[in-house]
């Protein structure tokens, strides 16, 4: 996809997560299937997006612009990518959420939101999978979520992805895939990690024996 002359995307990749469950590693350096997660990630953005920043509590090397995730947990580091996008990118229309560690980010994710913000008035409209949301992957239109985000909370939102969404117009796009697999899969276990390296091994065993029956 091609991001069209009218609409200007930032991609906000957030990769502010530390492993607990995997030993306290930074996620977006975690390699699978031979390449990191931030670097798989901003693969599928990139088409889609005018540019990329890494939100994060330090800064990656590579070509990315960086956002300073404040730790508090998803819902803070959107807060902080939108208000930062408005201030840094006037021109921006939309902002476009994704957890550094899905690691089958639809290509086709923003095509597919920007369709249903089209034909519902959404200011909002998250990732769905079935009956399942995935409120972190989503495309905001800045204009109308910016200032409702960074009005100030009760309290701390931390991880409460879903309390930012309270008011404002939300739709949900399904992205199911042809094989069945969630496009938002994640890794937070051992378990979660052993499934994305069979998956990526398995692909790259498919693409040989291609390669080998076409000589």
């Amino acid at each position: 996809m091609m991001v069209a002359p009218s609409n200007f995307i930032v991609g906000a990749m957030l990769a502010g997560g530390h492993g607990a469950r995997l030993g306290g590693v930074d996620k977006a350096l975690l390699q699978v299937g031979g390449q990191s997660l931030i670097s798989r990630l901003s693969q599928s953005l990139e088409s889609q997006c005018n540019i990329l920043a890494a939100v994060s509590p330090r800064r990656f090397d590579g070509k990315w612009s960086w956002i300073a995730d404040p730790g508090e947990g998803p819902a803070e580091a959107i807060v902080s990518a939108l208000g930062e996008i408005h201030a840094r990118w006037p021109n921006a229309t939309h902002v476009l959420t994704a957890s550094v560690d899905s690691y089958f980010f639809p290509a086709n994710f923003a095509q597919g939101a920007l369709g249903e913000m089209s034909t519902t008035g959404a200011s909002v409209v998250t990732g769905r999978f079935g009956a399942q949301d995935y409120p972190v992957n989503a495309l905001w239109a800045l204009e109308e979520t910016a200032f409702s985000a960074l009005a100030p909370s009760t309290g701390n939102r931390g991880r409460a992805v879903r309390a930012l969404l309270d008011g404002l117009n939300v739709a949900h796009a399904d992205y199911s895939r042809p094989d069945g697999k969630n496009p938002f899969a994640n890794i937070n276990t051992v378990g979660d990690l052993i499934t994305a390296e069979r998956h990526f091994l398995a692909a790259t065993d498919a693409g040989q024996k291609s390669a080998d029956a076409a000589n």
